[in-house]
């Protein structure tokens, strides 16, 4: 699987897996000094902010390395395949 299809279902398999638990469950730790299902939750939400920050603080970088590459007549070459343009994602 790729990692932005993994990244896409993610959150719906969570959401699937969690559902049928009651809260007790959510917020109980499966051994002393471990966390709870909650707390790993909130951790995993808290690294996507992070990745994405800095998912797009490396696309940015790129971009901007990409730009200054120019193709015999002097335009940026689009052909770069590192360039986030050529992607479409920004």
């Amino acid at each position: 699987m790729q990692i932005g299809a993994i990244l896409f279902t993610t959150p719906g398999r969570l959401q699937r897996l969690i559902a049928p638990l009651s809260d007790e469950q959510i917020d109980a730790p499966p051994a002393p000094g471990k966390w709870c299902i909650r707390e790993i939750v909130a951790h995993l939400a808290d690294c996507e902010l992070v990745f994405g920050f800095r998912l797009r603080q490396t696309l940015r970088r790129s971009m901007r390395l990409s730009s200054r590459s120019t193709s015999r007549n002097g335009r940026s070459d689009m052909r770069d395949t590192t360039s986030p343009q050529r992607w479409g994602c920004l």
